[in-house]
């Protein structure tokens, strides 16, 4: 029988990271994902500011 090998999100984690640190990439510190004191960045990072003029043309179409 084979042995079960366990992968838990640590391990998982810094094999990925080993893995491109031995091929001499950089591992960057983190950055907060939301920034700090500023609420409009946020949502126009998202991409979803980019749709407005798309939905609208397709309520536009679904309209007619």
């Amino acid at each position: 029988m084979a042995q079960v090998v366990e992968w838990p999100a640590n391990r998982v984690r810094e094999t990925f990271i080993n893995f491109f640190e031995e091929k001499k990439h950089v591992d960057w510190k983190s950055s907060p994902v939301v920034p700090v004191n500023d609420p409009t960045l946020l949502f126009a990072n998202t991409g979803t500011y980019l749709l407005f003029g798309s939905l609208e043309f397709l309520n536009w179409i679904l309209d007619s």
